[in-house]
């Protein structure tokens, strides 16, 4: 059985020399269980004004992908932010690892039903672009 599962934010992935969709199907195809990839991009921004002066100002962006496996009735779990090829295929090969690791201990192994029909999308939040496009003075 081979599934693939992505949620993603493509605006970063748009940016890389090989889409991330040809390396996740790279790292997918020939996989002997379930996979799946969920990228997570959050920026935050702190303002803090005291008596009218402002005295924080700052910007934070994590990103990063969890990578889920399920293989030999036992499930692998792994998470990175390194984005790139070499990054995702080391998660996938740690998640795999931690997998067969709990497989051999497994009394009742995990199945999944039908993979057939999983989601594939975006989440964003109304607003938030226009948030990020508003002058800060």
């Amino acid at each position: 059985m081979n599934a693939l599962a992505l949620t993603t934010v493509m605006q970063y992935f748009a940016s890389m020399a090989r889409p991330v969709n040809e390396i996740i199907q790279n790292l997918a195809s020939g996989f002997p269980g379930y996979l799946e990839f969920r990228y997570h991009n959050r920026r935050m921004r702190s303002l803090g004004v005291r008596k009218g002066e402002l005295n924080e100002n700052s910007f934070k962006q994590i990103e990063g992908a969890g990578i889920r496996v399920l293989s030999g009735g036992a499930w692998g779990f792994a998470s990175t932010s390194d984005l790139s090829e070499a990054g995702l295929e080391a998660a996938v090969k740690k998640a795999s690892a931690m997998a067969r690791s709990m497989a051999s201990r497994k009394k009742n192994p995990v199945n999944l039903a039908g993979t057939d029909q999983l989601a594939r999308g975006e989440f964003n939040l109304d607003g938030y672009y226009d948030l990020q496009s508003m002058s800060l003075e």
